[in-house]
């Protein structure tokens, strides 16, 4: 019996994020690295604190997983995703993308911030 083909936008929310924020870090200014804490501190903090985009990120691929492993460890097949879903995870990936612009800016490129006063 053969499968019946998958639409390719289902897969394109995942992709479409990580080639947005390679792009927004790319165009960074700040090339400094900052020292590593640990692994889990580095990638749910912003520096200062942890930043919700990022922890929502984590948490869709926690809930992600554990829905993928237990379809593939009852029923020897790969799980199809609800449309809903699928639409959601792409409007967190969207927030992810819109938080990490700012995230970018250094103090002297953000027009909003105001005068450095020591």
């Amino acid at each position: 019996m053969r499968r019946p083909r998958r639409s390719r936008w289902r897969r394109r929310p995942a992709r479409s994020a990580a080639l947005g924020a390679a792009l927004v870090d790319q165009s960074a200014s700040d090339t400094t690295q900052k020292p590593s804490k640990n692994f889990l501190a580095d990638i749910l903090t912003d520096g200062t604190s942890i930043a919700l985009h990022r922890f929502q990120m984590i948490v869709w691929t926690i809930v992600l997983f554990f829905i993928f492993w237990g379809a593939v460890w009852n029923r020897l097949a790969l799980p199809e995703f609800d449309n809903t879903l699928l639409a959601l995870m792409g409007v967190s990936a969207g927030a992810y993308l819109g938080f990490k612009f700012p995230e970018n800016q250094t103090p002297s490129s953000n027009p909003n911030a105001g005068p450095n006063i020591p």
